[in-house]
């Protein structure tokens, strides 16, 4: 942005003093505090000061569409409240915000905290008075918050192993999800959520995946999309998969249906990692097309038992379940690794049984002594 306001730093005190700047001219008797005001504040505008750069981002938004936000634009628009309080949390780059007054006051102190925590990227706030303005200015009520921020720079693999996984304690372990081919924005999203609950390192995407920029994408994802590393992969996500395989000792698998795939139950313990902490990647593909051929080629096919009369769960239910399953490795495999050095591994899960064990007992004889 080119206005003074996008490269000057606000100082806040409190939601009170953060009011909107208006058209009008100061007048010669404004008391030094005013001024002081107005120029700590020449970053808040109004619908009708705004810079009409800023001002037609928003203007005149498809409800669920994603025109306006994507990599190809280098920017991405994030609607309601939590999401961008999540933004505001990162540190993804903010462009500007238009918020409706009471949601402004909602998030009043995240948006100081974040001009503090980062100064150098200051940004423009609207506020707008009335939801019926908001509206009327953006096609869609959008819960009264929306914010234009910059597009993280692309990541490759070579980052993603240079500047997280190869920093990692031995004894950490690796856990990636891959999406191949999905162009469903809110599939994705949902599972950039899933990803970041879950504990995940970084989301590989293949080149045929869908942005994962897109304003629909952003929304589901609830903002989590600006906490966890999102990885572009090359033109073979196979290749990439090899790659980490042949080079880290990563453990590759694909979610398929096929009856030759093996139980994700079964592989508890057997997450790479050389000894210590679980290292894997599970790859889910689209809805429609599941994993693609190359890439199944290149990993281990694993599956979900479920019961007589369903044969597939959605894309986004199937990564949950697979990730939480492969977590169970990353604690099978330490303790594996801490009992090869030693045996404490071993005596702690030895421990936890019988401490488990005792307390079974004893719940058993106080059912049975409050009963008589």
């Amino acid at each position: 942005m080119t206005t003074t306001a996008a490269t000057t730093t606000t100082t806040m005190t409190s939601a009170d003093d953060m009011e909107p700047r208006t058209s009008t001219t100061n007048n010669n008797n404004t008391t030094n505090n005013t001024t002081n005001n107005t120029t700590n504040n020449n970053n808040i505008f109004t619908l009708e000061t705004a810079p009409p750069e800023t001002l037609a981002r928003y203007h005149d938004l498809k409800e669920g569409g994603d025109e306006a936000s994507s990599s190809k634009t280098g920017v991405f628009v994030a609607e309601g409240p939590e999401t961008i309080k999540m933004l505001l949390r990162s540190d993804v780059l903010v462009e500007s915000l238009l918020l409706k007054k009471a949601v402004y006051h909602r998030l009043a102190t995240d948006i100081q905290q974040r001009l503090e925590r980062v100064p150098s990227n200051p940004f423009i706030i609207v506020i707008v008075e009335k939801q019926s303005n908001f509206t009327t200015h953006v096609g869609y009520t959008a819960r009264g918050a929306l914010a234009v921020g910059k597009v993280p720079p692309p990541r490759s693999i070579s980052w993603l192993r240079e500047s997280i996984l190869l920093r990692k304690s031995l004894r950490d372990p690796w856990r990636l999800l891959g999406i191949d081919g999905s162009n469903n924005p809110a599939n994705v999203g949902s599972m950039l959520r899933t990803a970041r609950a879950l504990g995940v390192d970084a989301v590989l995407l293949s080149e045929g995946c869908c942005d994962a920029w897109y304003r629909r994408c952003v929304r589901v994802s609830m903002g989590h999309c600006f906490h966890i590393p999102i990885v572009r992969c090359s033109a073979s996500m196979a290749d990439d998969l090899m790659a980490l395989r042949e080079k880290d000792g990563v453990a590759c698998y694909s979610a398929v249906i096929t009856d030759d795939a093996v139980n994700v139950h079964q592989l508890v313990g057997k997450g790479g990692g050389g000894g210590g902490g679980a290292r894997w990647c599970c790859v889910v593909g689209s809805e429609h097309a599941g994993v693609s051929e190359e890439v199944m080629a290149a990993t281990q096919k694993i599956r979900i038992p479920m019961t007589d009369g369903v044969d597939s769960l959605s894309i986004t239910s199937a990564a949950s379940i697979l990730i939480d399953q492969l977590r169970e490795s990353d604690s099978v495999c330490v303790s594996e690794g801490s009992a090869s050095k030693g045996g404490e591994g071993a005596a702690f899960m030895f421990k936890t049984l019988m401490v488990c064990a005792v307390s079974a007992v004893a719940g058993v004889v106080i059912s049975r002594n409050l009963r008589k």
